[in-house]
């Protein structure tokens, strides 16, 4: 689903107008990501948690030349789902 569907989704289903739906969105992706870059974890009700996850060091491969590196250190955003939300989604797939 891209964003504008998401925006026309949510209009139809609250009424509100398309403009403020984006707005709110929009603040929404903007506090959160200040909070994860600032190393704090984001609480998204009926959703999930999202939050940072330090993975160091890697040696890797060069697939192009076979040459070996090392990925240097990261900082990667993990979501971790609520069992409401894996609930739902393992009873969809029951077909």
């Amino acid at each position: 689903m891209l964003k504008k569907d998401l925006i026309s989704h949510v209009a139809k289903d609250t009424g509100l107008p398309k403009k403020t739906i984006r707005q709110v969105m929009d603040a929404i992706v903007s506090s959160t990501t200040a909070t994860l870059v600032a190393g704090g974890e984001v609480m998204l009700f009926g959703l999930g948690k999202l939050s940072i996850s330090k993975r160091g060091p890697k040696p890797a491969r060069n697939i192009w030349t076979g040459e070996k590196v090392i990925v240097p250190p990261r900082r990667a955003v993990v979501m971790a789902p609520n069992d409401a939300l894996v609930k739902a989604v393992n009873a969809a797939g029951q077909d």
